[in-house]
């Protein structure tokens, strides 16, 4: 996408630079290029990333035309180059914080769409190779329990052996928290076997980035019968 943008703007600075009406069509350069600048602070990450080479382009390109026009316009061209390029280095962190962001989520969202579907390869595929797990159940009396479990085998197993019902765990109030290559999840949740439901807790997740992949290297959860404040949507959603 930004090799064809930047390649048909170099055919209309070629076109510009050989224009009698340098001026008029200057001023009407600008304003496609502050357009796009108003445009590219509200597109989306990707969007972002990919058209970054465009906007550098057209700016590089203005700045050209401007100094075989006019040398007083430089200063304004340049002062416009130096912040697009201040809001680039400032953002870089923040939009590949939000990609990381995405991808911790997609890898939740597959746990559960491969919990759903009775899917142990794919749920297999969200963890490391080595796992550490851990729930506190909670009992109608108010007491707690903690199990620990080092190994994956169990739940795989669980979640590949046939059973009537299909498995919804469904998350609300997701919060993730990145730091380089390690990441954290922490949601609410609601399970349901079919439409019935079971329980209801705190799903806790800690994810490394194994390469370009964040996986699941330890997972822990509280579980309760009672007192689960469930949203509308998700109760509407499982009322029989």
């Amino acid at each position: 996408m930004a090799v064809r943008l930047s390649a048909r703007w170099a055919i209309v600075v070629t076109v510009v630079t050989s224009s009698r009406r340098t001026d008029k069509v200057l001023e009407i350069m600008d304003t496609v290029v502050r357009s796009k600048i108003n445009n590219f602070l509200h597109i989306s990450t990707a969007m972002f990333v990919d058209n970054r080479l465009s906007i550098i382009t057209m700016i590089t390109s203005v700045l050209y035309v401007r100094t075989a026009a006019s040398a007083r316009s430089i200063a304004a061209t340049c002062g416009m180059i130096a912040l697009v390029l201040s809001f680039m280095s400032v953002s870089s962190p923040c939009l590949s914080q939000s990609s990381d962001e995405q991808k911790v989520k997609d890898v939740m969202a597959q746990l559960f769409k491969g919990m759903e579907l009775g899917d142990s390869a794919m749920v297999h595929r969200c963890f490391m190779p080595q796992v550490t797990m851990a729930t506190v159940k909670i009992s109608k009396e108010g007491g707690a329990a903690l199990t620990r479990e080092g190994s994956l085998s169990g739940f795989l197993r669980a979640v590949g052996t046939p059973h009537a019902e299909k498995w919804y765990e469904e998350i609300w109030d997701v919060r993730v928290s990145i730091d380089g290559t390690f990441a954290q999840v922490w949601c609410d949740y609601g399970f349901y076997l079919g439409n019935k439901f079971s329980h209801c807790g705190v799903d806790a997740f800690h994810l490394y980035k194994d390469g370009a992949q964040w996986k699941i290297f330890h997972l822990a959860d509280t579980r309760k019968s009672t007192g689960c404040d469930i949203p509308a949507d998700i109760a509407k959603k499982h009322a029989p």
